[in-house]
């Protein structure tokens, strides 16, 4: 989704229950021009340029030196948050880092998916929608949006609005699914 003039965040989920998908993004690079200067994937499975943790830095300078699309395995039922921003913009968004346990669940088991979100900018953000998409193979669990989080069956995301000071501290919202 676009975030504003010069930020973009795509969410990349592998629904399939046992092989790593390849995935390919086409990068919105023809709207920032040269001075984009971030592309992050945030997740605590990925590794890429040998970075360790749970936020991964393309080392590129600018999006216009990057392979575009640019592509990357996906574990089963992991999902990754990319963010693309421009001109300094990185720093007025809060910061969004998904994890799911266990890894490699069976046929009904249950997994919980963990939030967290913090805005290190000097700005605070108001009435964020934040949206989590239930993978296809997996049951939402009536009730278990943590923090006033609710399911929203048409679109099988679940949906929480959340306020963010400046300089905050980070924040956990959580969901349960179990898988079909």
């Amino acid at each position: 989704y676009r975030e504003g003039e010069n930020a973009y965040s795509v969410l990349i989920v592998n629904r399939h229950r046992t092989d790593p998908q390849q995935i390919s993004v086409r990068l919105p690079s023809r709207d920032f021009g040269s001075n984009a200067t971030l592309v992050r994937f945030t997740s605590p499975n990925i590794n890429d340029n040998n970075n360790a943790g749970p936020v991964v830095r393309i080392q590129k300078d600018t999006i216009s030196g990057l392979t575009n699309p640019y592509t990357l395995d996906v574990p089963p039922f992991s999902a990754y948050i990319l963010q693309v921003t421009a001109g300094g913009v990185s720093q007025t968004l809060p910061a969004v880092t998904m994890t799911v346990s266990p890894s490699g669940p069976g046929p009904n088991a249950a997994v919980t998916y963990s939030i967290t979100y913090e805005n290190s900018s000097d700005q605070p953000i108001s009435s964020k929608s934040l949206r989590i998409p239930v993978p296809q193979y997996l049951t939402y669990v009536n009730g278990s949006a943590s923090d006033g989080g609710q399911y929203d069956p048409v679109s099988r995301e679940v949906v929480w609005t959340v306020s963010v000071p400046a300089h905050s501290e980070p924040a956990t919202v959580t969901f349960q699914a179990t898988v079909d």
